[in-house]
């Protein structure tokens, strides 16, 4: 799949086995908290204690597209997770006040991984290079 991160905003969802985080794109660039930190969405709280439960990642996916009405979501599952499909169609219904987002199941982290360094240090470039004209 081809993702055009220039425009809009897109949000990357990672979740299985105890692990879970999620990236935000807004019109390319990696968005940050003011101390620097990315993807921390553990902390948003949950009914379901169960970090390992679809239920749990279904709440942490819902948070972040409430909050960040991203126009796209890149899911990707670890190891024995939750299929994405199980996930999007829990989470559907559920959205209110924003757009359904377009849902895309990366099969490959990695690639994806280093497709978002790669945009991360364009970016920083790009913002050195404006500082120092």
């Amino acid at each position: 799949y081809e993702i055009d991160a220039e425009k809009g905003i897109t949000a990357v969802f990672v979740f299985g086995e105890g692990r879970h985080g999620a990236g935000i794109l807004v019109n390319g660039r990696l968005l940050k908290s003011a101390t620097g930190a990315i993807g921390d969405i553990g902390s948003i709280p949950s009914a379901h204690k169960d970090k390992n439960s679809i239920e749990f990642h279904a709440d942490q996916l819902l948070a972040l597209i409430s909050i960040v009405n991203p126009d796209k979501v890149i899911l990707h599952e670890y190891g024995d997770a939750h299929k994405c499909s199980d996930l999007i169609e829990m989470v559907t219904p559920r959205i209110r006040n924003c757009t359904v987002p377009d849902f895309i199941i990366c099969e490959d982290i990695i690639a994806d991984c280093f497709m978002g360094l790669s945009l991360s240090c364009e970016n920083k470039m790009n913002s050195v290079i404006e500082e120092n004209m």
